[in-house]
């Protein structure tokens, strides 16, 4: 989220615990799952907090909440933080005056003189402490998140993001269904089991959901499983490495019981509904379709107008060179082929795009080529032109727009599906499973 005005607003500090489950890409990948606080900020300060949550599946301005209790050391590295890698920022440049200063100096072979004000010298001195000091305290906090990071990194993704159970606020703990979750009534005979089978992310989920009921035996099976040796060896890789979770730890996905065809038809948001409830929001025989295609991805339409000029405009702008003068300078000659290259790319790769994009619903997103939005987090779906000529398909969501072209005949699919995500929204099947609320400025839980 943020969200703010005249530089006032509200933001997610402390990005503790944090764990990147998607690999980095040039395009970039997701935000990383990581507990915080809401906080009142300005420019991107925080000044006083609002609310503990766990931050997941964060898409643009819109991200999945779960409220956890506060924490004395969550709410001192959200406020702290942010202002320590200020001061590394603010330490850094002034180290970087001063060793320019020193370096020039002995290059000239000037003898230092000492001013006769040293006010100056030592506002400067006393800024570039401020590296050494933010540093100190940044590295202090990531050793303490250490032990945080790798209980999520045992536990892996499930329904409530990587948190951790032990920092679940009361109301959580209370709607939380133990018995999907671990796959059985009593966490500590739970995790016992696990631990000896072998299972370590179904036996670290049970017993942090011991130490969230106040339970001391949940914090030894805790310290027992971090000190296995199979999870050593494995922490050791995931730690560099979370996106390899699948690879690594292919029991990672904590809730044991498979969901059966009577839990209901697993829709497209990651959440099972009735037929009865699918068939209501997008029509006869919809939650047959919905079973028999757990992914849609379909190409986007696009104008075959538009396509003819581009490959048209292409043509002409190589041909340019072609007919220049055989006389004219080896420096025209370059630049006007240098030119003609990057227009030529520049043209080559939309017409590209344009050919080869694709509209995909699944995994709980709508996705049009690297663009992203949970299915959550929208809000509308209509038409609408480009230029007032190109007819389009808007898709208006928390903190983002997704278009595409639109061609009868070929997008009154997909957009059923949208429009059945936006009914569904506010009637979950499933009151204790995370559901996400949006508005025009932030989506988060309830």
């Amino acid at each position: 989220m943020p969200a703010s005005i005249n530089g006032c607003g509200t933001m997610y500090c402390g990005n503790a615990a944090a764990v990147a489950w998607e690999k980095p890409s040039f395009s970039g990948a997701n935000p990383p799952d990581h507990d915080a606080l809401v906080c009142i900020t300005f420019l991107m300060m925080p000044l006083a907090p609002l609310r503990a949550c766990h931050v997941f599946d964060q898409l643009g301005g819109a991200a999945r909440e779960l409220r956890l209790r506060w924490s004395a050391p969550l709410v001192l590295r959200a406020l702290l933080r942010p202002w320590l890698m200020l001061a590394v920022g603010v330490g850094g440049f002034f180290t970087g005056i001063m060793a320019f200063a020193i370096v020039q100096t002995l290059l000239d072979s000037k003898p230092w003189k000492k001013p006769a004000d040293l006010t100056g010298l030592y506002t400067i001195v006393g800024l570039c402490l401020l590296l050494p000091i933010g540093l100190a305290g940044l590295r202090w906090f990531s050793r303490r998140d250490r032990s945080q990071r790798d209980i999520r990194l045992v536990i892996g993704r499930y329904a409530f993001g990587s948190s951790d159970p032990a920092l679940w606020h009361e109301s959580v703990l209370a709607r939380a269904d133990v018995t999907k979750l671990i796959g059985g009534p009593v966490p500590r005979t739970v995790a016992e089991a696990a631990l000896r089978e072998g299972h370590f992310s179904r036996a670290m989920l049970a017993a942090r959901l011991l130490v969230g009921r106040g339970d001391p035996a949940g914090a030894a099976l805790s310290e027992r499983i971090l000190a296995h040796p199979t999870v050593k060896e494995r922490l050791s890789r995931l730690r560099k490495e979370p996106w390899r979770i699948a690879e690594l730890v292919p029991d990672a996905k904590p809730a044991s019981p498979q969901a059966s065809p009577f839990d209901g038809i697993l829709f497209y948001d990651g959440r099972r509904y009735s037929k009865e409830l699918l068939d209501r929001a997008g029509g006869p025989g919809f939650a047959a379709f919905v079973r028999e295609n757990p992914k849609v991805v379909r190409a986007a339409p696009s104008s075959l107008v538009v396509r003819g000029m581009l490959a048209l405009l292409i043509l002409w702008i190589v041909s340019l060179p072609l007919t220049q003068q055989p006389a004219a300078k080896a420096k025209d000659a370059f630049e006007t082929w240098l030119g003609t290259l990057l227009i030529g790319g520049l043209l080559g790769w939309v017409l590209y795009d344009a050919q080869t994009r694709t509209v995909a619903i699944g995994d709980r997103c709508l996705q049009v080529t690297n663009q992203r939005v949970l299915l959550d987090a929208l809000q509308e779906v209509k038409h609408s032109s480009h230029l007032g000529i190109f007819p389009i398909v808007d898709v208006r969501a928390v903190g983002a727009l997704v278009r595409w072209p639109y061609r009868e005949g070929e997008n009154e699919e997909l957009e059923r599906i949208l429009k059945a995500a936006i009914a569904l929204k506010t009637q979950s099947p499933d009151a204790a499973a995370p559901g996400l609320e949006s508005s025009h400025v932030a989506a988060h839980l309830s």
